[in-house]
């Protein structure tokens, strides 16, 4: 028996199931930003108690008092919605690098290096959300990339903030050697959260102590505190230390904000 080729042409063009976007539709109007705002809400509520394979879409509008018509519009799929949560945990850590550092923290730029760190734990404790998207990996693929990008940025920002405040020498992409300091972080900071369902002390120390011996591989350990900074701190003075502009006292800031 004589058995019939297979059209291989009819297998290559059969059409693919279309794949829902994971990318959330941002709201432009004001209702549409409020309601966008809630069901984000809702959702960073319930991660914090609620395993997120147990969270969906409707569990989310219900959370939030919505229909689920209005949270499929903002989030064709749960993915979605946990992206656009985790875009807001990574802008609070960008805004945190412009927050006032404490004179203490400008010891030695690994004293600053560990100062932000701690900083990050500080942020995780204080939104279990974030660490269980953005540490333990529940929120997907997409999520992870956008980690991945956001720890790229920062390392971009780290070589002009450490620069502004030390004499850091210039070395051959300096940027990309701080975004893998960033990454081995977050790997023991997910060891951690395996383990105990957060950050212990133990581990945060961990991970700061294995950034250093990652980065003194390529910089020296002492590296001399700029002289205008050290007038800035004699004092006590907390900085604000934003990437790449000179360090100032916190108190000139405060306009800024008005």
């Amino acid at each position: 028996m004589v058995s019939k080729p297979r059209n291989k042409r009819t297998e290559a063009s059969a059409p693919m199931e279309p794949r829902r976007s994971s990318q959330p539709r941002a709201p432009r109007r004001e209702r549409g930003v409020q309601r966008y705002r809630e069901l984000i809400d809702a959702l960073e509520t319930l991660l914090e108690t609620h395993h997120a394979d147990d969270v969906g879409l409707y569990q989310i509008a219900e959370q939030a008092g919505a229909r689920p018509a209005s949270a499929y519009h903002f989030f064709p799929t749960r993915e979605a919605a946990f992206f656009a949560l985790a875009e807001r945990y990574l802008g609070g850590f960008a805004q945190g690098l412009h927050r006032p550092v404490m004179a203490e923290a400008f010891t030695s730029w690994l004293d600053l290096l560990a100062y932000d760190s701690r900083k990050s734990v500080e942020y995780f404790q204080q939104h279990p959300a974030a660490l269980k998207l953005l540490i333990g990996r529940a929120g997907g693929q997409r999520v992870r990339e956008l980690d991945v990008r956001h720890n790229r940025s920062v390392g971009k920002v780290y070589v002009s903030r450490i620069q502004a405040a030390f004499e850091l020498p210039d070395i051959p992409d300096a940027a990309s050697k701080f975004h893998t300091m960033l990454e081995i972080q977050d790997a023991i900071w997910a060891i951690s959260f395996v383990k105990h369902g957060t950050i212990t002390q133990e581990y945060a120390d961990e991970a700061i102590r294995a950034c250093r011996a990652y980065i003194r591989l390529y910089y020296p350990e002492v590296v001399r505190l700029r002289d205008e900074v050290s007038v800035l701190i004699a004092g006590g003075q907390r900085l604000i230390m934003p990437q790449g502009w000179q360090p100032r006292p916190e108190e000139e800031d405060e306009t800024e904000d008005a």
